[in-house]
């Protein structure tokens, strides 16, 4: 048997194509890409509509408690809807490891105080509208410029402070 050299034989080395190339998308990644813009988008839409619907919840209520007041024109039974309204918009804006909604006395208005500017209200007249006159029949109060206050408050999404820190029960 003759030997063969390899250096004679006519081969020539092996070509391999080209690497695959991410430019351009096949189809299907443009459709995975657009499903995610569009969850995107309507993730925002969904958490903007969420957003209003608590604005849109509070403004409902000062309205309706300010017919009825126009119904039955007693402050004790609007001072009591005031503070359930009050307590509401507490645990809407408040924090969920403090217990704004939850806090009585004077942490109860120091937390209203800062969420309230002083040019909105009295704080005597705040304090009577959140403290004495829900418990207290007898009691006179400026309803319009209360409504007006707390409606202020609950649109606002940042109080002139921090809340309150060590609100609970006050002894």
């Amino acid at each position: 048997m003759e030997q063969i050299d390899p250096a004679e034989i006519p081969l020539r080395d092996i070509h391999l194509p080209e690497p695959i190339s991410w430019w351009p998308l096949a189809p299907g990644w443009w459709a995975i890409l657009g499903a995610l813009i569009l969850l995107g988008f309507l993730g925002w839409i969904y958490w903007r509509f969420k957003k209003n619907a608590q604005q849109r919840f509070v403004a409902a209520e000062i309205e309706r408690i300010r017919l009825a007041f126009a119904n039955h024109n007693n402050h004790h039974t609007f001072a009591k809807d005031l503070s359930m309204l009050a307590r509401q918009v507490a645990l809407l804006h408040g924090s969920p490891k403090r217990d704004e909604a939850g806090a009585v006395g004077q942490s109860w208005l120091d937390y209203w105080q800062q969420r309230i500017p002083e040019t909105e209200i009295d704080p005597e007249e705040l304090a009577k509208a959140l403290t004495i006159a829900p418990y207290r029949s007898g009691e006179t109060l400026n309803v319009e410029k209360i409504l007006a206050a707390f409606k202020a408050a609950s649109s606002n999404k940042s109080a002139r402070t921090s809340p309150a820190q060590g609100l609970g029960p006050s002894s």
